[in-house]
């Protein structure tokens, strides 16, 4: 088997909510939310991921000092993937159809997987960290598309998304695809109440993201019902 360990030096947990940790859309307190940021989904789709895998994972927290979570997975020696062509949506750079795209996310590490993901398709890629800096970006003009992260601390993606709508032309039309890790009806609503084009759920699939763009670049539109489809199933089941 395989163990993995990741500490932090954080808030920690205190003993009576461990046994909510791994709830879809909990938090250990309401304050949490306001003050970080994250919609409670991360650790139910690690314990999901890593129930399928046959493993297990594991919390050891004290408040006030940090907490560390460990899983443990059987993993097994197998045959190289076979390299197929690649299919419609996948990133093989194309210089011709590069678009200037930017990146509006609190998080470092989906800023960098997504910024890797479209520059490997030949696209020029701006990533900011936050919606005030993303709102400046966006007046600048010259954008083909915003990629926006709905939940950040401060200015979130719908009020930035309301900012950049009240830009004078040309500014204002910039197409922007929301990203969010509520896979709810209702948070799909909000996103396109907060004027945004396209919706779409983390984790960000690369086939679907750039099956969107080719949408976007097409002027068309993803019909009624396609975002639910776009949900990754982990997080589609109950419970």
């Amino acid at each position: 088997g395989w163990r993995l360990s990741v500490r932090d030096t954080g808030i920690g947990i205190p003993p009576q909510a461990h046994d909510r940790l791994f709830a879809p859309f909990a938090q250990v307190d309401a304050a949490t939310t306001r003050h970080y940021g994250g919609t409670g989904l991360g650790l139910a789709i690690v314990h999901r991921i890593v129930k399928r895998m046959g493993g297990g994972i594991t919390v050891d927290s004290a408040v006030g000092v940090g907490s560390t979570f460990a899983i443990t997975v059987p993993l097994h020696p197998t045959n190289p993937p076979v390299k197929t062509p690649l299919q419609r949506g996948a990133t093989a750079p194309n210089a011709q159809r590069a678009l200037r795209i930017l990146i509006v996310d609190d998080h470092a590490v989906n800023r960098t997987v997504l910024a890797r993901h479209l520059e490997r398709a030949g696209h020029c890629v701006e990533a900011v960290e936050d919606g005030l800096i993303g709102c400046e970006r966006a007046a600048e003009g010259g954008w083909a598309l915003i990629l926006m992260d709905c939940r950040m601390p401060g200015r979130d993606g719908y009020e930035t998304t309301r900012s950049i709508r009240q830009l004078p032309a040309p500014a204002c039309d910039v197409p922007i695809i929301g990203l969010s890790a509520d896979v709810t009806a209702a948070g799909r609503q909000r996103a396109l109440d907060a004027g945004m084009n396209h919706y779409l759920t983390k984790p960000i699939q690369p086939a679907v993201l750039f099956d969107t763009i080719d949408h976007i670049e097409e002027g068309s539109h993803i019909e009624e019902g396609s975002v639910a489809a776009m949900v990754p199933p982990l997080l589609t089941e109950a419970g």
